[in-house]
């Protein structure tokens, strides 16, 4: 690829792009979500409709908010280098497991109504983050046991049985043919 002027450049040109794509439209999802979710809900408790000036106003500063809290955790992840992929991989694992809880009680369970799924879904995660969480708070304590020697065997099985396998003698020594290739 380096043959050619200008084509590596172009293709990490590519990857970038869809990269900010892939993060712009992730963004952009965020917002609408929150809009439709949170904030149209809260304009229909006080009856009243919102107007497209009012969506757009409400959108732009969400799209916004989110994208700045997008380059905060890049910072950071970048900070914290390997430990972000263990906080990440323990983060999944404590809220990946009641998200789908409530998606399989959905599927499986149709009699579960949105309360009952709610109260499990607020327990499931309260009980997961904080198993999750309190070995990093209060970490178990380490014993560290002694190395002695003392009451042992002198002739131990485990270091005999470690030199078996060390032969440095060569082939014609053992009686071994000198061609172990077939044919």
């Amino acid at each position: 690829m380096g043959a050619w002027p200008g084509l590596p450049g172009l293709f990490v040109a590519a990857i970038f792009i869809a990269f900010i794509s892939t993060v712009s439209s992730g963004v952009n999802s965020l917002a609408a979500v929150i809009l439709e979710d949170v904030v149209k809900p809260l304009y229909r408790w006080r009856d009243t409709e919102l107007t497209r000036q009012a969506v757009y106003r409400a959108t732009v500063p969400l799209g916004i908010m989110f994208g700045g809290l997008t380059i905060g955790l890049a910072y950071m992840v970048d900070r914290l280098g390997e430990t972000a992929f263990l906080i990440s991989i323990n983060l999944f694992g404590m809220v990946g497991g009641p998200v789908v809880g409530v998606i399989i009680n959905g599927i499986f369970l149709p009699f579960v109504n949105s309360w009952g799924a709610g109260a499990g879904l607020v327990t499931s995660l309260t009980v997961g983050l904080y198993i999750g969480t309190e070995p990093l708070l209060n970490p178990p304590p380490s014993f560290n046991l002694p190395m002695r020697t003392d009451g042992c065997w002198r002739d131990n099985v485990t270091s005999q049985m470690s030199d078996v396998g060390n032969t440095s003698a060569p082939l014609p020594a053992l009686g071994l043919p000198g061609n172990l290739t077939a044919g």
